[in-house]
């Protein structure tokens, strides 16, 4: 974390930034590449419900069973 001093020093320096920038980059790349990778997971989940969703299908796996809306969800096709 940064102190008061610290960013005081950063903003006195406005030709360092661009190097204090590509060092942060750089310090932070591993928790950026993983952040990327589960932003992408969870919209690939969102997207893959909805278009179970849109096309009919049960989007709780078909294992209706133990589904508490398992008559609601399939009212048409009669699981």
């Amino acid at each position: 974390m940064m102190t008061l001093t610290r960013m005081r020093t950063i903003g006195s320096n406005a030709g360092k930034d661009k190097n204090m920038f590509d060092d942060w980059i750089t310090a932070n790349i591993g928790t950026i590449v993983i952040s990327l990778i589960l932003i992408a997971a969870v919209a690939l989940a969102v997207r893959s419900i909805i278009v179970r969703k849109k096309s009919g299908r049960c989007s709780c796996g078909d294992s209706c069973g133990g589904c508490p809306m398992s008559g609601n969800c399939h009212k048409k096709t009669g699981h």
